[in-house]
């Protein structure tokens, strides 16, 4: 049958609207992360973050509690362990240190993580169920914007991304109706234009970001800037970052722990600076490189160095196990098992913990 003017028409109407949304999509997936320029590289987060703060800042909360849980482990807080004896996805054990000092905001990650499962507030097994988990972290996350907020670093939400993928939503039932009329009317060329376009629409719905961008003041930007910086470090060569840390102009010895600035000049101290951002590199998205290249320094430390990171040695090589066995650090919360103390016994949580977070704000 010859196809008819008004359906090609139509259809290729219907293909320019898919093609125009998932351009827009394609271009609200680029904004997610992107940081306002800084100007000098940085190698430690700035005085006052945290984890779960720069996370929002970064526009990268669907990382945030996986990042905030390597920031536990890296600090000495927890203990990571890889369980694959069950043959199936490795699980990961996450041990309370003696003595760890656990913050308001560090009991109320592990909560999220792990749940009450009794009145007394015990820890128990962690949820296998990713929306019950994913919820806890929501509400986490949520908590930790509404901090930024009070702070006067977060002005409130746009609803950009709620509008284009309601419109989104509205023009796939619009190509669907368009793509049975053809096939009803047996016309061959808008048909296949309205099956592309079908294609195209479902690609941009899979591409526009989850949930709603958000706006910042203008204070959050010297706090988004360093964010920026800071990646920038994390992404130079390892010639780079050395040189980098030799320059005047980068960050200031302050933001970094004392006990890594006093061998800051030695491999080893390189070694304990960069091991403790990878929280960061989980934020950033880049983990997979950032733990190559400490597996590579780990490998050229000699023996000086090894005895001069100590208790470092033990925490390397358990977050390089753990890396191994799950093979994704950015879902490290979905493949944690249990958390027990370090006698063996579940942690004894502090009650309400929620209603003390006064300090998740940078």
């Amino acid at each position: 049958m010859t196809d008819s003017s008004p359906i090609l028409v139509v259809a290729v109407v219907a293909a320019c609207l898919a093609a125009l949304l998932l351009g827009l999509a394609i271009g609200a997936r680029v904004r997610v992360g992107r940081l306002p320029r800084s100007l000098v590289v940085e190698y430690a987060p700035r005085r006052g973050a945290s984890v779960m703060g720069d996370a929002v800042l970064a526009g990268q909360d669907r990382r945030a509690a996986s990042a905030a849980l390597l920031e536990l482990a890296t600090t000495r807080k927890v203990r990571l362990i890889a369980d694959a004896s069950s043959g199936k996805r490795a699980t990961v054990a996450a041990e309370i240190v003696d003595d760890a000092a656990l913050t308001a905001r560090d009991l109320a990650l592990l909560e999220a993580l792990f749940g009450t499962g009794h009145p007394n507030h015990r820890v128990r097994r962690f949820s296998r169920d990713a929306r019950v988990v994913g919820r806890r972290i929501r509400t986490l996350v949520a908590w930790t914007v509404d901090e930024l907020t009070r702070a006067g670093l977060v002005a409130g939400v746009s609803s950009a991304r709620q509008v284009l993928r309601s419109f989104s939503w509205l023009a796939l039932v619009a190509i669907c109706i368009v793509l049975l009329a053809t096939l009803v009317a047996g016309a061959g060329a808008p048909t296949v234009i309205a099956g592309v376009a079908l294609a195209v629409i479902i690609a941009a719905l899979s591409v526009i970001p989850s949930g709603r961008s958000r706006r910042f003041t203008a204070a959050a930007r010297p706090w988004r800037e360093h964010l920026d910086g800071l990646r920038q470090y994390m992404r130079l060569a390892e010639a780079d970052r050395i040189r980098a840390l030799q320059a005047p102009q980068t960050a200031e010895l302050l933001d970094v722990p004392a006990d890594v600035q006093a061998t800051l000049g030695t491999r080893a101290g390189r070694f304990r600076l960069h091991e403790r951002l990878l929280p960061y590199a989980v934020l950033f998205g880049i983990e997979r490189e950032w733990l190559r290249d400490l597996k590579l320094d780990y490998a050229e430390l000699d023996a000086a160095s090894l005895a001069n990171l100590g208790d470092a040695l033990e925490l390397a090589h358990s977050l390089f196990l753990v890396a191994d066995a799950i093979g994704e650090l950015g879902e490290l919360t979905f493949a944690v098992g249990d958390l027990v103390d370090a006698s063996g016994g579940v942690l004894e949580a502090a009650g309400e913990v929620f209603g003390a977070i006064g300090d998740l704000a940078p």
